[in-house]
């Protein structure tokens, strides 16, 4: 009886420890289950410095932006150029923190893997801490738009010297020398310095003109001219012969610069004023708009020989004409046939027309002293 009584209790006392440790268990299992599908953010773990522990995606989201716009706003880079400072803020450029891939990442953490592997990094983290690096970047199109603007405010267009003829008597105005913003330094400038946030000089350039006035000073008197008569010409030629040479007169020719009698006079077309007298085609003389016009180019011509300029292209006519010695004109007809000539000397040479009742001539400016 009494051992009976004893087995009795010991199957009651198992049958008790049975029971806790299947509540221990449970309770265990519990609470793994718990954790491992927690809908919050693992405590321990940190995007930056910023703790987000327990948090959801949406709470650690507006969380982070708050603390990291803050920050944000008082970041900026000064660009200077002499006295000048540009405050540019990073929003300026289109800088921006990935939160949303912060979050993502902050999430993860403790959700991958197995059962075992998934606790481990979870007390890890919770005992030591988990850092998620912030990603950030910039927007292209944004430096663009600051540099365009600061480029725009420190542009200064150069300003070619000027050449002025009245009368015989020259003057010339002075150039002006520019500036503008080496745009590509700038930007890559700018953008090394996105992290850094240093002072930085604008990288700017000189701007020289392309004709100065200690060049145009050279022309100091006639290198060559010529004249021809149309004395006998009708009237409609001797307005073709005018308007030809209003349109040379003026022109300035810089070292090395080719000059084109057809691109300078442009079509001989009524809207350009030209009238219809007699030409020359194909040996015959025949009517035809802006008839007279040879008689120009073939003094231009002479006056371009006696100049020792180089001629690089000039066509005979197919019959001799009246005003010039025979072999010493020049036909033209645009698009077809040109005169053209080269400045090959060192310094510019500038052409002056003058048309009469009865003759036109062309004179051609440039360093009388150093003529070749």
């Amino acid at each position: 009886m009494e051992k009976t009584r004893k087995e009795n209790e010991k199957n009651r006392w198992i049958i008790i420890y049975i029971s806790l440790a299947i509540m221990l268990f449970l309770i265990g299992f519990y609470g793994f289950f718990s954790v491992l599908n927690k809908d919050t953010i693992y405590t321990g773990v940190r995007v930056e410095k910023i703790d987000i522990s327990n948090k959801t995606k949406e709470e650690a989201l507006k969380h982070i932006k708050k603390e990291m716009d803050k920050d944000l706003n008082d970041k900026k880079m000064i660009l200077k150029f002499k006295d000048e400072n540009y405050r540019i803020e990073l929003k300026e450029l289109g800088f921006y923190y990935d939160y949303e891939k912060a979050v993502d990442e902050s999430y993860k953490v403790g959700r991958e893997g197995n059962i075992f592997s998934r606790l481990k990094i979870i007390s890890n983290t919770k005992k030591h801490g988990k850092e998620v690096k912030l990603k950030s970047g910039y927007d292209l199109k944004s430096i663009d738009k600051v540099v365009d603007k600061i480029s725009e405010d420190i542009k200064i267009e150069s300003k070619d010297a000027v050449f002025y003829f009245n009368q015989g008597n020259i003057s010339i105005t002075e150039e002006q020398i520019g500036r503008k913003v080496n745009e590509e330094l700038l930007k890559e400038k700018i953008k090394n310095n996105i992290y850094k946030l240093e002072d930085l000089e604008i990288p700017v350039e000189k701007v020289n003109p392309k004709v100065t006035k200690a060049e145009l000073s050279k022309i100091n008197g006639i290198i060559g001219q010529y004249s021809t008569s149309f004395k006998t010409s009708s009237k409609e030629r001797k307005e073709n012969i005018r308007i030809a040479a209003k349109a040379l007169d003026g022109k300035l020719l810089m070292p090395g610069a080719t000059f084109s009698f057809n691109e300078t006079t442009g079509p001989r077309s009524k809207q350009n004023g030209y009238k219809e007298a007699t030409v020359i085609v194909n040996g015959e003389f025949t009517p035809g708009l802006g008839g007279g016009v040879c008689q120009v180019s073939t003094t231009l011509y002479n006056a371009i020989l006696l100049s020792n300029l180089e001629v690089i292209e000039r066509h005979p006519h197919s019959l001799p004409v009246k005003y010039v010695p025979h072999g010493k004109d020049a036909a033209v007809a645009y698009g077809a046939l040109d005169l053209k000539f080269k400045n090959n000397f060192d310094f510019p040479v500038y052409i002056h027309t003058k048309s009469t009742d009865n003759n036109v001539k062309i004179y051609i400016y440039g360093d009388k002293n150093r003529k070749r």
